[in-house]
């Protein structure tokens, strides 16, 4: 655990990310339109019109840093960039199950995949109900039980764009920022830090 101040800071658990996310994603306010860049994105996604969902650290980190218990989410999510994608898609589904479609969306091969998916498990619940075998061998999530899980129903990938914009203190930069960076931090978003003299 990190110290702060000279005492232990609290590991957030991946709700309160997920919790910290999903409040970024509805609230960021994007400062040149004024639009909710995020929603948009999102809206986009239920739409059909997109597929990926970018997400841009320079504005995580402006949204993090005014808010109350955020912590060191940003150098959390710069330094596990992989393990936070998922955090991220988790905290968008939950934006997602809240938009509605405008306009319409023609059905594709994915949709009629996952209604065969869907009627399989029908069949299956039926057939378990009515004294079909089951395997009683292996502990049974009765919550998600035939439920696919929500990454095979995800029409969108997330994407985390490294920082273009690095805050510099009150001094003035003395080296390039860039020249911090090292070969170590390859596969991470990376914040790049100068000493002062």
């Amino acid at each position: 655990m990190a110290t702060q101040g000279g005492t232990q800071a609290r590991q957030m658990t991946r709700d309160e990310e997920k919790e910290h996310i999903v409040t970024f994603l509805m609230n960021y306010q994007d400062p040149k339109t004024g639009r909710n860049k995020y929603i948009d994105r999102l809206q986009k996604v239920v739409n059909r019109e997109s597929r990926k969902l970018p997400i841009e650290l320079d504005d995580l980190r402006d949204f993090l840093q005014h808010m109350p218990g955020a912590g060191s989410l940003m150098d959390e999510i710069k330094g596990n960039t992989q393990h936070y994608l998922s955090v991220i898609a988790e905290a968008a589904d939950a934006q997602l199950a809240t938009l509605s479609v405008t306009g319409t969306v023609d059905a594709d091969i994915y949709d009629t995949l996952l209604e065969a998916r869907e009627a399989q498990l029908a069949k299956n619940r039926e057939r378990n109900q009515t004294g079909g075998m089951v395997d009683t061998s292996a502990p049974i999530d009765q919550q998600n039980i035939n439920r696919l899980p929500p990454a095979l129903l995800r029409r969108y990938d997330v994407y985390v764009h490294a920082e273009k914009r690095i805050p510099a203190p009150d001094k003035e930069l003395h080296a390039p920022a860039a020249a911090a960076a090292t070969a170590g931090a390859s596969g991470k978003a990376v914040a790049a830090t100068v000493e002062h003299p």
